[in-house]
């Protein structure tokens, strides 16, 4: 069992602390672990171990020349030149990523992942703003057909994002035909033709991976107020709102009655934005997704999103009942909203299905050199960083109390939300290396977009 996980971090070498950690855990003696389990939890059988990546917003367009506002480093003609930069080949803050990018990431999840029994792909495979659907269309496929190429034997689940569809948030074309496309280019990873179909006609679907857990792939665009391209009370959104409710009480009820578990996963979460606050999911379909879960709150083992780019939790007790609800959130791989590129790997619990730990990955635009590879670490680790024996609902309550008083440990929470990179650092460092004007706005003006150490 434990060879099984360490096989996994093998290329990051953990500290000794962790492997201390690991040894104990696995065994069943952590501190404290053991409360987190179920009884039954069968100690013979391995950990799952699985991937969740976000955001990838792959660009057909990138261009390191171009600027980063309003051009989002977008080359006017298609393809763009080949790069010949010293720095941006990979990648600039502010912009989505080109190929090299998503080709350095997946080899990076290659090399960290000996065994994986499955991925999650929360959705925004396609850049921002496209200027055309075919770009988007071609931008979805070439990300899931990369990622299936690169693991063929591990179940891939995706769901649908904003920047999906097109125009972003929108599915002004007949609905039945917009989903009908994406599916398409998602065809690889469809379960069963029962899936396509579900997901065709409502966005949303199924995915069995075994006897015992269940993973519902939600489309959650239809909850946000960024979907309001359509005038109220408009039939086929009415339907397409109703059909997402009735899928998840029906799966999540056939689960209850099978004694399987459940994954929840969706492109946006519920709850309040982390950019301008900005209400995620209108409230009335927040209440409703809340009353479901708290209904089948011992089925659902897990809840996983994207979208916002950050690093973040959210949990909060369902009113009128007893269940505190929770949810993981994980950053992007684009640093278009100056965030280092990450991905995730998560360790549950065979029997439960709980996160007992997650594990993130992070590289950094900053060390890229010209013709080099970029360099991927562990970010951090869940329960080593935090303290905490699992990731679960309780967990994240306790890591909640902590981070209203401990002002070390929000500051380092904070810091991870943006995967350790600071908009801000170039200019402290110049401010710190100059002292006359003239030399700080030399210093500043030779990097506004992506930092780039200087002699």
């Amino acid at each position: 069992l434990l060879s099984r996980v360490m096989s996994v971090m093998a290329p990051f070498a953990p500290t000794p602390l962790l492997l201390l950690a690991l040894l104990l855990l696995l065994s069943g003696g952590a501190l404290g672990a053991l409360s987190s389990l179920s009884s039954t939890t069968d100690f013979t059988k391995p950990p799952v171990v699985f991937m969740q990546v976000s955001d990838t917003h792959l660009d057909p367009l990138y261009d390191p020349t171009m600027p980063t506002r309003p051009q989002r480093c977008r080359s006017t003609t298609a393809p763009p030149p080949p790069c010949v930069q010293e720095y941006g080949c990979f990648g600039r803050y502010r912009c989505d990523p080109p190929a090299s990018l998503w080709n350095s990431t997946l080899n990076a999840m290659r090399t960290v992942s000996r065994h994986l029994d499955f991925i999650l792909l929360t959705g925004d495979t396609a850049a921002h703003r496209l200027p055309e659907k075919q770009l988007a269309r071609d931008a979805a496929r070439t990300v899931v057909e990369s990622l299936h190429n690169t693991f063929p034997t591990v179940p891939l689940v995706v769901t649908i994002g904003n920047n999906d569809v097109y125009p972003r948030w929108s599915l002004k074309d007949p609905i039945s035909n917009s989903l009908k496309e994406l599916a398409e280019a998602w065809s690889i990873v469809f379960p069963s033709s029962e899936a396509r179909s579900s997901f065709t006609n409502i966005g949303s679907y199924a995915y069995y991976l075994d006897e015992n857990l269940t993973i519902l792939s939600l489309n959650t665009l239809v909850f946000s107020p960024n979907f309001a391209q359509y005038p109220s009370g408009d039939p086929s959104i009415d339907q397409l709102q109703a059909a997402q409710f009735e899928f998840l009480s029906s799966e999540l009820r056939k689960a209850e009655v099978a004694g399987k578990k459940v994954y929840l996963m969706g492109h946006v979460p519920p709850g309040n934005g982390v950019f301008n606050l900005e209400l995620m999911w209108y409230p009335a379909f927040l209440d409703q997704y809340s009353q479901i879960v708290a209904q089948y709150i011992n089925t659902i083992a897990g809840q996983f999103y994207g979208h916002t780019h950050r690093d973040h939790f959210s949990v909060q007790k369902i009113a009128g009942t007893n269940v505190v609800n929770s949810f993981l959130v994980s950053p992007s791989v684009s640093p278009d909203s100056g965030t280092n590129p990450t991905f995730r790997m998560l360790i549950a619990n065979s029997t439960t299905f709980q996160v007992l730990d997650y594990i993130q990955y992070y590289t950094s635009l900053v060390s890229e050199t010209a013709g080099s590879e970029l360099e991927w670490n562990i970010e951090y680790d869940f329960q080593q960083a935090y303290n905490e024996t699992n990731a679960g609902a309780g967990a994240l309550l306790d890591l909640l109390r902590k981070l209203e008083s401990d002002e070390v440990l929000f500051a380092q929470f904070t810091s991870r939300m943006q995967s350790l990179f600071n908009f801000d650092r170039f200019k402290i460092y110049c401010m710190l290396k100059a002292i006359d004007r003239a030399t700080f706005d030399s210093c500043v003006g030779s990097a506004p977009d992506i930092w780039i150490p200087s002699s």
